[in-house]
């Protein structure tokens, strides 16, 4: 374990020429959706996913500096056509999108930012090697919908609880942005503004239709109250009986 970046597989050059070949031109910083530098480190994203939590602990604790870097995570979902699903995140985005209420906390009380964006790349070749690929940038903290339909009310607000005592303000106005790269067709950028993180919280929990999206809703409904009312520790935390007299 050590804090600098190690080699990778697939280097940085390498990704942002695929992307501008798919692109068609250079990217530009000012409309283009842009990768972050990355490390690529498995082991502490499997950690994070297996929720191993000793070894997460120890390595916020030994390499600091990387609760803020970018992990890389490539999944192939299809050899023929290749399709790939790549995630450019934080760990703490890690630990949102699979649920990882320990290490959410250690990664809080070692600086994570739940608003630092992370990304999500959908990339697809043809057989004739033509290249489309979709790149989402959202505010990390919106991986974490999935909880809402899994997790009851109490692990919720305890999860939340790590956020508040970092005073983390979600009520500040947010982004998602949306980007298709495809030749000869161009590119098409869709960027969606939320008032504040639950709203958009609230609008990713929706993307998930079943028997658990009406309990969701209530719960993020119950979660955000008591989040902006200090009230959470009640929501964890049992009542003590009261003594008669």
């Amino acid at each position: 374990m050590s804090s600098y970046v190690p080699n990778s597989k697939i280097p940085m050059e390498n990704l942002l020429q695929e992307m501008e070949f798919a692109r068609g031109r250079p990217a530009n910083p000012h409309g283009d959706i842009i990768l972050p530098s990355y490390i690529i480190d498995q082991r502490v994203i499997k950690a994070i996913e297996r929720e191993i939590f000793d070894y997460v602990e120890s390595y916020a604790r030994k390499c600091p500096n990387n609760t803020l870097r970018y992990f890389f995570l490539e999944d192939i979902t299809s050899l023929k056509p290749v399709k790939r699903h790549i995630t450019v995140g934080t760990l703490l985005g890690y630990a949102c999108r699979h649920r990882a209420h320990d290490c959410i906390r250690v990664l809080m009380q070692h600086g994570a930012k739940p608003l630092q964006p992370s990304y999500i790349l959908d990339w697809n070749t043809s057989k004739e090697g033509a290249q489309a690929m979709e790149i989402t940038e959202m505010p990390s903290i919106a991986l974490l919908a999935s909880m809402f339909h899994k997790c009851d009310l109490k692990t919720l607000a305890k999860t939340f609880s790590y956020f508040k005592n970092e005073d983390v303000d979600f009520n500040k106005i947010v982004e998602i942005r949306h980007q298709v790269l495809q030749q000869p067709k161009g590119t098409s950028t869709k960027t969606i503004q939320f008032k504040d993180a639950w709203e958009c919280l609230e609008k990713e929990i929706e993307k998930t239709q079943g028997a658990t999206l009406t309990t969701a809703k209530a719960s993020l409904k119950q979660i955000h109250s008591a989040y902006n009312t200090d009230q959470l520790q009640p929501l964890f935390e049992k009542t003590k009986p009261h003594k008669g007299k």
